[in-house]
């Protein structure tokens, strides 16, 4: 179970049954929820329920003060990202304690702190030894300083950990023992505990158990059990909890701690997301396990009192759901503060809700669905991904609250949902004409269609998305439960942050007056649900049926994408994507051009911004000089849902792809000698008056920069250096320059064309068009908007841009005239991601619609060896090009670029090293088409997104590349079936259909069916995808003793070889290694 965040932890202490509740009842609180409560209508609602204790998962000093002067026991906590500072240093561990528990205990109304976890399960085995050697020492500090304060009695730290800590050789408890890799550190920990008085905490999911593994009985989960029964040296153990429990306590008394206190730190049932988490099941949990507790039984190894902490409070609808979709619903209750079912929290069977949270405002009751006309469900499946890419549609699937919907329903849920994600806006409900919003209820028995609250104010409002950006990243977990034979294995992920990550993620997102949401992608782990697994035969981005949303690769390696972060452009902001030629002064000078402006360039690059403004429709003006183009997108724009990445990367492609096709056109008699490439960044404009500073801004500098270089021309070609005349030149103003091309030069710079002077605008203009003729010729007209370039004086004039009824519709009125604007203010604004430093940066980028692509150039199917060895030698030439590139590795229309860790590239700013590396490809893409199709013409301009990604580790990075491969064999073994049912006669529909549940091994069977006995023989291409990467050669030089002088000559060489084992990094240490 991954969480992020806050989080208030139900803590469940057994206590005597006279008691109102299970001892020190308490809640789970994350706030990984696109809408959060406010933390004192929590702490009320905590205080309703008689809940004494909770957990924190940091020490966030809002959720801390939300608890003074109330009666709660808190668990503050340490991430694991901070492991290292407090390890290597106690006076940061003092400074730590004295900010975060000693300015709570000094007010009237003081915040009762009764624990400090240090750490969040560091030991998981996935996360590779990590933080096996900081933990103890942080440990130590903590706790040390802690004493120093002078709270050492009162305030006990602890390591949460999960039960992959230990481990049985055979079904029973007794052969417990500490992980044979971590037992020294263990056995440390533990007596440390021991001689502190502090607890062991111990996180055990018996859903887990059941989610994991098909042979998992499922009443041994819960507590009522009447089956099956393990029985351990005369103990007999009729329910997973209890044997994993006494697992640890086995693994403790062999570490020479046998009384060491035990408190469960996570456990609960998750309600949806999965054929065994719904209403039913959760309840009969907890019902069983709350009985348990206030029976006071204990287990059969430790009778009597166990403190245990329930998961979890709320469902949290921005979490990851690569573990499984049932991650973000864990909630006993609703996102809302609503209880999702009857619950007695004294544990004595009575069935009643818990209380529900009070002052909670909803939105106004208003649904978004599909609109009755609509019929196409196929066609709607696109506007249902887009929703569910931002919205949560993970109540939409086989055995989960909502399978039972039609079509419609689905696609109504998902617009809903993305409807009310996005706080009931008006364009929200759009979805191309398909929605409309409804006053009456579209919920059914058992498929809630909510009404989405007021969030919790601007901390909470974007805190969550501030932190994931700063994250870099934790690795998925594989957390091992060992009862016996009841070891199973589960994917979990969670993410640590800091207060001053929360800090200067404000500044950030200040500083751009925008904010992003950045919740990862949605991409799901398939659910393990026997034949209803269904695969796609897309590669890494999702292909979203109507009736659920499904991923294709079931991989281990699935966590890397966690690390994915959006960088969603909020509304209200105006984005505007500014594209420059890389080095254009070297390529303007190898190919010629007329100098100080060349005006065919300027028309090619008029003609190029032309083509993009009809190719995406959201963009409604456009403003370029020289070598640079700015395209603004109309306010309501929803453009890839507005992620910048995405936006600038397909925009700066297209430009180039545009670039080389329409070369020829202008300059017919010379020779394009290299590919040409652009960097992009988005400017975020607050409003419609920073947007007219921008215009203005960029004008001004047209005019100031033509000038400038007009008189250097001029200088130079009377005599002076281009040294000298710069420096002639330095401190003159604009009426200087002027007088000095009229008296000397004889030009009056007025006079000079308006494209060089005043620059180029392209605006939409309707105007009649021709769309048939009758029968009698008379020509059938219809008004069409077609994009127009005019030259004006001042674009950011009130009499300009009002004068457009287009502008004024799309973007708004300029209300004033400005005057001289600051560079810095509009700078300001720019959209500026720099990526964490000394992390692996990969640049990924995918064919954007290259299956009607490949189809409209006719590829051979399943694979085309010459189109994808096109995109190796596109890969090859980006390697040569961008020094910092280090690896490669491609499959199909997609790849991946490592460059190497310390890479200081565009100062790791994210848009200019996606931008162009995505423009250099795609140019290089349209050079190198006739050298593998010479027979056939390029049909339209191909073009390519991509983001950027950072990875932590080496490992980590090697696993997001396994992750690449393994998906890469899924992705062709799926499409070499596929075409092969086709080719047999069957529809394409009809061989999807046919494919859906298979296995892997049922693939093979097929696949013999067809004559390819052996699938291991295809070429290693279409099985292993291509890697890139310098190598050395030595050269062939020898000397006279037939020595080599060992000089290594680097080289770019692609191999299709098996990436996932070490045998590749072992051969070739120097990719990663840096040498």
């Amino acid at each position: 179970m991954t969480r992020t965040g806050l989080f208030l932890v139900w803590t469940v202490a057994m206590m005597m049954v006279s008691s109102d509740l299970v001892g020190g009842l308490g809640v789970n609180w994350g706030t990984m929820a696109s809408h959060t409560l406010n933390p004192k209508i929590v702490v009320n609602m905590l205080k309703d329920n008689g809940i004494k204790k909770v957990k924190l998962f940091d020490a966030d000093p809002w959720t801390v003060n939300a608890l003074a002067g109330t009666d709660i026991e808190v668990m503050l906590a340490i991430p694991n990202v901070d492991l290292h500072r407090f390890a290597d240093s106690y006076k940061k561990a003092k400074h730590w304690v004295k900010e975060n528990v000693t300015k709570h205990l000094q007010d009237d109304a003081k915040v009762i702190i009764r624990y400090v976890g240090v750490g969040n399960e560091p030991f998981l085995t996935s996360y590779n030894g990590s933080f096996v050697h900081t933990t103890f020492p942080a440990l130590e500090n903590i706790q040390k300083a802690l004493n120093e304060a002078g709270y050492g009695d009162k305030i006990k730290a602890t390591v949460p950990l999960n039960a992959d800590v230990y481990e049985s050789s055979s079904d029973k408890p007794s052969d417990g023992n500490f992980r044979s890799d971590i037992r020294d550190q263990m056995v440390k920990i533990v007596h440390f505990l021991h001689d502190n008085n502090a607890p062991f905490s111990v996180n055990i999911y018996p859903f887990l158990s059941l989610y994991q593994s098909d042979d998992f009985p499922e009443d041994f989960a819960f507590f009522d059990n009447n089956g099956r029964s393990i029985t351990d040296k005369n103990l007999r153990y009729t329910n997973v909890f209890d044997a994993n429990f006494d697992t640890l306590v086995w693994s403790l008394k062999k570490a020479g701690v046998p009384d060491l206190k035990i408190l469960v730190g996570e456990v609960g049932w998750p309600t949806d997301g999965h054929i065994k988490a719904n209403l039913k099941l959760a309840k009969r949990f907890y019902d069983g396990l709350l009985k348990n507790l206030a029976s006071n039984k204990g287990t059969p190894m430790r009778p009597g009192f166990i403190e245990v902490y329930l998961f979890g409070l709320f469902d949290e609808d921005m979490k990851s759901i690569a573990p499984g979709k049932f991650e973000r619903h864990w909630g006993i209750f609703r996102f809302d503060g609503v209880p999702k079912f009857e619950m007695d929290l004294t544990g004595r069977g009575n069935d009643k809700l818990p209380v529900a949270a009070k002052g909670v405002v909803y939105l106004e009751n208003k649904w978004c669905i599909a609109k009755d006309e609509v019929r196409d469900f196929v066609a709607a499946g696109s506007e249902v991904g887009f929703a569910c890419a931002t919205a949560d549609c993970t109540s939409l699937g086989w055995g989960h609250s909502c399978a039972d919907l039609d079509a419609r329903g689905n696609v109504s849920y998902a617009f809903n949902m993305y409807y009310q994600t996005m706080d009931q806006s008006f364009e929200a409900c759009n979805f191309r004409g398909m929605g409309k919003i409804v006053t009456t209820n579209p919920s059914t028995k058992d498929c809630f269609f909510p009404i989405q609250i007021e969030s919790g104010g601007h901390r909470l409002g974007f805190g969550v998305f501030a932190l994931l950006t700063l994250l870099a990243g934790q690795k998925e977990r594989e957390i091992v439960f060992n009862a016996g034979k009841t070891g199973v294995q589960r994917q979990k992920e969670r993410e640590n942050h800091t207060t001053a990550d929360v800090v200067h993620a404000r500044k950030v997102f200040d500083n751009c007056s925008v904010r992003r949401r950045v919740a990862g992608e949605n991409h799901t782990t398939a659910d393990v649900v026997h034949a209803r697994k269904v695969f796609d035969n897309c590669s890494v981005r999702r292909r979203v049926a109507v009736c659920l949303v499904i991923d294709m690769a079931n991989s281990k390696y699935e966590y890397v994408k966690s690390f994915e972060l959006e960088d969603e452009v909020w509304l209200p902001n105006l984005i505007v994507v500014r594209i420059d030629g890389r080095d254009f002064g070297k390529f303007s000078e190898v190919h010629e051009f007329v100098k100080p402006n060349d005006e065919i360039a300027l028309n090619l690059m008029n003609s190029c911004a032309v083509s993009v403004i009809e190719q995406f429709p959201d963009i409604v003006f456009a403003y370029g000089f020289s070598d640079e183009y700015s395209f603004v997108l109309k306010k309501t724009s929803t453009f890839y849902r507005r992620r910048a990445s995405k936006v600038c990367s397909l925009i700066v492609s297209f430009f180039s792809s545009e670039y080389i096709l329409k070369w020829k056109e202008f300059f017919l008699y010379k020779e394009l000698r290299y590919a040409p490439s652009f960097c992009a960044r988005v400017i975020c404009c607050a409003s419609i008056e920073v947007l007219q500073a921008y215009l203005s801004w960029r004008q001004n500098e047209c005019h100031v920069n033509n000038q400038n270089d007009t008189c250097i021309h001029e200088l130079v070609k009377h005599g002076k250096t281009e040294m000298e005349a710069q420096e002639f030149l330095k401190g003159t103003q604009k009426k200087e320059k002027h007088d000095l091309l009229f008296e000397q030069f004889g030009i009056n710079y007025e006079k000079l064309s308006a494209i060089v002077r005043q620059g180029s605008c392209i605006m939409k203009t309707q105007v009649e068009d021709i769309v048939k003729y009758t029968e009698n010729g008379v020509p059938v007209k219809r008004p069409k908007k077609r994009p127009t370039i005019v030259h004006s004086k001042n674009i950011a004039g009130r009499s300009f841009w009002n004068e457009h009824p287009s502008l004024l519709k799309e973007l708004g009125r300029f209300m004033n005239d400005i005057g001289k604007v600051d560079p810095d203010y509009v700078r300001s604004f720019q959209f500026v991601n720099r990526l964490l430093p000394s992390t692996w940066i990969v640049i990924r980028i995918d064919g954007c619609n290259f299956h009607s692509f490949s189809e409209d150039h006719e590829f051979v199917k399943p694979n085309d060896e010459q189109a994808l060895n096109l995109m190796n030698s596109c890969a090859v030439a980006v390697i040569t090009e961008f020094q910092d590139v280090v690896f490669s590795y491609g499959v199909s229309d997609e790849y991946s670029f490592v460059l190497k860790k310390d890479s200081q590239f565009y100062q790791r700013r994210a848009s200019d090293i996606v931008s162009v590396i995505v423009s250099f490809f795609t140019s290089t893409y349209v050079m190198k088409w006739k050298d593998f199709f010479p027979q056939k013409e390029l049909k339209y301009t191909p073009s390519f997104d991509g983001r950027a990604v950072c990875y932590p580790s080496t490992q980590i990075l090697q696993d997001y590349l396994t992750w690449r491969q393994v998906d890469c064999h899924i992705n062709n073994q799926y499409n070499t079936c596929f075409w092969e049912l086709v080719k047999s006669g069957k529809s394409k529909r009809e061989a999807q259909k046919f494919l859906k549940g298979t296995q892997t091994l049922e693939k093979m069977e097929l696949l013999k069916k067809f004559g390819i006995n052996d699938y291991n023989s295809l070429p290693a291409m279409f099985l292993l995808g291509s890697s890139a990467f310098w190598d050395k050669e030595e050269t062939s030089l020898l000397h006279e003793n037939g020595a080599s002088d060992g000089n290594c000559e680097r080289k770019v060489i692609i191999e299709h070889c098996n990436i996932i084992e070490p045998d590749f990094w072992n051969a070739h240490p120097y990719i990663l290694g840096g040498s």
